[in-house]
């Protein structure tokens, strides 16, 4: 910006005011909170510096957008002749909230009005200080010549309220290349999804980084439907006809009312939003409740203006407890006082899903929670674009200007419902090591120190930085900037490195995919492995695991059962391929105590309660825990800590080849033997058979491509050492039965199809 020697702005720019830490004069608001005033500044500060693009306020619903942006409008008028403010939404509800707040504004009073459109209350005039109007009025009295609306270069502000609406739309865009780079642009958002060429992030704040101070904290209860489900994408979201056909499925609306009724009885769920999948659902589910004694309402488009007015009226009052929506309540309305709400309703827009829980985040002087009920259903090959309550409720921002969710690069979990199709890496050292087409992964490295120095603050602080940098120089998606405390962030979007507690340092990987994501996976685990073995006071320490998470669909009890069973059957090889310390206690001096197991490392098949798999605690050798979330995931614990390409790698490749082999189809016993039975007793040759990974993988009907089949092979040969320590004469029953043999590849293998 261009100043006179004196400080003052030259007549070639306009300056935005500086920041006041009060409410502005005049307006009828509460001060601003400390985000809140961050907020004011960094916006002015963006909107004085870029004019090139629209400086977008990112704040989840419930935070105070409309508070902050009234303020630098305010303050923009405040400061100079000649100011206007052009305050532009796609629907009339939004602007009725804003103008009906711009009343008690002594100073404004009478700059107030409308061009088109619902505001009766506000004159229609083209001269005022503070106009609005919708995005669709402006661009059709524009086309027609009929707007007289006039500006000076500089002298205005314009606020686009629910940007991201703007953006995606050919109205928007005119509008945008219309006064991008001759006024000011203001676009507000909770979940900004647009074109970094036209819009920069000013400011964001996401609903983990406000919870709990600001905002109430959200209990989500996940309830799978059991229904399987194949969607159409259409544009940003799920087409009507899929969500039309998803609404009439019986038994899932059985299931909404059940849920419904049995919190409700217990005392919970007194002023619920049920989000519909489309106008019929709503009014099927209206109708259930209504007929079990619920007062209950359906607020959609097709209900007359004046009754979806009066039913949030009585929403507000308390006479209606339950209001069943389609769209229409995801935006405009406030009512502090909802302490549920009820997903039916899948959506692949992240903007509507924040919309949508946001109706409760609002915190009031007797509500510090609100629940969120998410139906899930077992959905086919696009289920990975879908959104879930934990994509939006656990994203933190970056520190960045990036804008999320990142394009061309999976944002959630997920896999193919198409049979598995096996592809071949190309990369050098992996050449042929077979993966899943579309079936997402992740990876968790864990780093420590040679000699525990990384208890103190100041080391791990130190060092984390550094590794950041690392994984700045290579990596291809984002890195969180910023040292995370265990599990701070679950951005799924950024490579993090967060605190752990068991060693020191994790750095955890967005979610990967295919080839690319190999590709990934293998620059930054080749630069960190560096980096470690460089580094005079790190260490990757074998004791702690190496966390491999892979994309399911294990959300039915026969497809959980299965599983565990094939499991079981395997898991005595399994254990085998991964240091002894990952089943064993560590003893002294390179020792093992072979009588006792690994606390955080247990057998899946010597729990001793084998009912269910939620009896099963996190500790385990598989973590079954995860296949509880909203898209379920299989994390495997089994693996101890190495950043080696090749290790991590050829171990996600088996686990896929477990995984997709007569996928949801498996069959067979359970196997409750203890793993690796009488220690370091001798074992008979038939017995050391029985523990061979490859022969059991074979019984499964998994027969390894060559290339797997031989790296897996000299894994287990390398590893031969360590069990030597740990079991000495099992070991030597393993070389009779040729264990480390060179394995016949011709006569076991081909190439998985």
């Amino acid at each position: 910006m261009a100043t006179t020697e004196c400080g003052e702005t030259s007549p070639r720019e306009t300056a935005m005011p500086s920041i006041a830490r009060t409410a502005v004069p005049g307006l009828s608001q509460p001060s601003p909170r400390k985000y809140q005033r961050e907020a004011i500044s960094d916006v002015e500060l963006a909107l004085r510096s870029d004019r090139s693009r629209v400086q977008v306020l990112s704040l989840p619903t419930g935070a105070g957008k409309t508070h902050v942006a009234l303020s630098v409008a305010t303050r923009f008028l405040s400061k100079g002749k000649n100011r206007r403010v052009l305050w532009l939404a796609h629907r009339w509800e939004l602007l009725t909230q804003v103008a009906n707040r711009l009343k008690s504004d002594v100073l404004l009073a009478n700059e107030i009005a409308r061009i088109g459109g619902r505001l009766r209350a506000f004159p229609e005039r083209h001269d005022a200080k503070f106009v609005f109007s919708t995005i669709q009025t402006w661009h059709t009295r524009r086309q027609k010549s009929s707007c007289n609306f006039a500006w000076k270069r500089n002298r205005l502000l314009v606020v686009v309220d629910e940007c991201h609406w703007a953006a995606a739309t050919t109205q928007g865009q005119v509008l945008t290349k219309q006064f991008l780079g001759k006024a000011f642009m203001l676009g507000l958002s909770a979940t900004p999804h647009l074109i970094e060429e036209t819009h920069a992030v000013a400011y964001q704040k996401t609903f983990a980084d406000l919870c709990p101070k600001y905002l109430a904290v959200p209990i989500v209860h996940v309830v799978p439907t059991g229904e399987f489900w194949n969607p159409i994408i259409k544009g940003e979201d799920v087409s009507l006809r899929s969500l039309r056909e998803l609404g009439n499925r019986t038994e899932r609306n059985r299931l909404i009312v059940k849920t419904f009724l049995e919190g409700h009885h217990d005392g919970s769920y007194t002023r619920t939003v049920i989000f519909a999948c489309d106008i019929a659902h709503a009014n099927e589910l209206n109708r259930k409740l209504s007929c079990q004694g619920v007062e209950c309402r359906a607020v959609h488009s097709a209900i007359q203006h004046e009754q979806n007015t009066q039913s949030v009226q009585d929403f507000r009052r308390g006479k209606v407890r339950v209001l069943v929506a389609v769209g229409m309540l995801t935006e405009g309305m406030d009512v502090p006082e909802i302490d549920t709400i009820f997903l039916t309703r899948p959506t692949s827009s992240l903007t509507l899903l924040a919309q949508m829980i946001g109706r409760g985040a609002r915190k009031t002087s007797g509500k510090r929670r609100f629940q969120v009920v998410e139906f899930t259903d077992s959905v086919g090959r696009l289920g990975k674009r879908l959104f879930h309550s934990n994509d939006y409720l656990c994203h933190k921002s970056s520190g960045s200007s990036r804008m999320f969710p990142r394009a061309n690069w999976p944002r959630r979990h997920g896999e193919s419902e198409d049979a598995p199709k096996f592809e071949s890496l190309s990369l050098d050292s992996l050449e042929g090591i077979p993966f899943v087409r579309d079936q997402t992964f992740g990876v968790e490295m864990e780093i420590s120190t040679r000699d525990g120095s990384w208890r103190s603050h100041r080391c791990w602080s130190r060092n984390a930085a550094r590794i950041i940098g690392r994984l700045e120089q290579v990596a291809s998606l984002p890195v969180h900037e910023f040292p995370l405390q265990y599990h701070e962030n679950n951005d799924p979007t950024l490579w993090r490195v967060c605190h752990d507690g068991s060693c020191g340092w994790e750095v955890v990987s967005p979610i990967l995919e295919n080839a690319s994501g190999f590709e990934e996976l293998v620059r930054v685990a080749t630069a960190i492995n560096a980096f470690v073995r460089q580094s005079p006071a790190l260490c990757v320490n074998a004791r702690t695991g190496l966390h491999v998470t892979l994309a399911t669909r294990l959300n039915l009890p026969k497809h959980q059962r299965g599983f565990l069973r094939r499991l079981s059957r395997l898991e005595a090889g399994l254990y085998t391929l991964v240091a002894p310390s990952r089943l064993y206690r560590w003893g002294d001096s390179w020792t093992y105590r072979n009588r006792y197991r690994n606390l955080y490392c247990k057998p899946i098949r010597e729990s001793k309660d084998k009912a269910r798999w939620e009896n099963y605690s996190r500790t385990h050798s598989v973590n079954l825990q995860r296949m509880a979330d909203g898209v379920q995931l299989l994390e495997v614990r089994m693996h101890h800590g190495t950043t080696d390409y090749k290790k991590i790698v050829t171990w996600i490749a088996l686990w896929m080849q477990i995984f997709n082999h007569s996928r949801y189809e498996w069959s067979g016993p359970r196997c409750s033997d203890r793993v690796l039975a009488n220690g370091n007793r001798r074992i008979a040759k038939r017995l050391a058979r029985a523990e061979d990974i490859f022969a059991l993988l074979r019984n499964e009907g998994i027969t390894l491509p060559a290339e797997l089949h031989q790296m897996l092979w000299q894994r287990r040969k390398h590893l031969k050492k360590s069990w030597l320590r740990a079991v000495p004469n099992r070991v030597r029953a393993w070389e009779r039965a040729g264990w480390y043999d060179p394995p016949d590849l011709h006569r076991h293998s081909i190439t998985s199809n």
